[in-house]
């Protein structure tokens, strides 16, 4: 500590009264030294400079490593894309907070909307029906022809491939909405539990009035990634159909089979078909079960026996 001082007093009496800086620094061996110029081998250490009564004016940190430069940058990107976030965040809930002016009002939209997509798969499926028996009476008149021994004309052959086609297409539009159905209802739940968090933070996790119930058309696909698992799935599929239809088979083809439109309360129709994945990355299989439209054939579609058929149908395709 004494050799220290001795240099401090040494090195101020030493410097010109004109010079404005002195600083000091300890060397890579532990020497402290006092100069109004360091030198090039110690200018990455940490040092002070002092005034001429020896008071610390200013502190000039070490050298940074490039590792710990590394990190420091890394910190700063990362602090800076937890500040955008925040801002979008802010931004979002802004929006959310103009938009509804209390949780019924977003119940509402959200009611309103599912009962759209609702209301499309109805009328897709609809659709489909009737499809289905104008393609059960195309088959029909061509089986007629051909147990005549005469030729179906290609006209008769192009229509009934085209009403698979649409078939086909139709379903693939109901699982689409089913989809965005399920999506619809989590964003709305989403937008709830924000909403009540910025209105009421202490009751944000409560529960909330649930979307209208219904069995969702969604759980019975199955997505099959290649051709070989796609075809034993379809085989699986094809035995589940013909063991639990409760009516005859009406339509059998590659890419869909179905049984007849049900005439009693207590059936119901079933049709699986093979539609294209929506990212085109595989094939789902899509059992649809449908029972009249009367209040006994609601029931029975609302009720334990269907509800069997449907968890049976992932069952019977999931099995070794």
């Amino acid at each position: 500590m004494l050799r220290a001082l001795l240099a401090l007093l040494i090195a101020m009496s030493a410097t010109p009264a004109g010079a404005q800086r002195l600083f000091k620094w300890v060397d890579d061996e532990g020497n402290v030294h006092y100069s109004d110029t360091v030198p090039p081998k110690d200018q990455d250490q940490e040092r002070t400079q002092l005034d001429k009564r020896g008071l610390t004016v200013r502190r000039i940190d070490a050298a940074k490593a490039p590792e710990e430069i590394a990190k420091e940058q890394e910190l700063k990107r990362l602090r800076e894309e937890q500040a955008k976030v925040e801002r979008e965040q802010k931004a979002v809930d802004q929006v959310l907070l103009r938009t509804f002016r209390s949780e019924d009002d977003i119940l509402m939209a959200r009611d309103g909307k599912v009962a759209g997509i609702d209301t499309l798969i109805e009328v897709t499926r609809g659709s489909i029906g009737r499809l289905k028996e104008q393609l059960a009476e195309m088959q029909r008149a061509a089986a007629d022809l051909e147990r005549q021994g005469k030729q179906v004309p290609r006209r008769q052959i192009d229509e009934m491939d085209l009403a698979r086609r649409q078939i086909g297409d139709n379903y693939a539009a109901i699982v689409t909405n089913e989809e965005n159905r399920k999506a619809l209802i989590e964003r709305y739940e989403g937008d709830l539990r924000r909403f009540r968090h910025l209105k009421t933070p202490e009751s944000a996790e409560g529960s909330f009035a649930p979307a209208k119930a219904r069995m969702a058309l969604i759980d019975t696909v199955v997505v099959c990634a290649d051709t070989a698992a796609c075809d034993e799935m379809w085989m699986k599929g094809d035995a589940f159909l013909r063991a639990n239809a409760t009516t005859p088979i009406r339509l059998s083809g590659s890419f869909i089979l179905a049984t007849a439109t049900a005439r009693k309360d207590d059936e119901y129709s079933l049709t699986l078909s093979r539609l294209p994945d929506r990212e085109g990355s595989g094939v789902r299989l899509f059992l649809d079960l449908q029972c009249r439209d009367t209040s006994l054939g609601r029931e029975l579609c609302e009720g334990p026996r269907i509800r069997a058929v449907r968890e049976g149908f992932r069952r019977a395709l999931a099995a070794p």
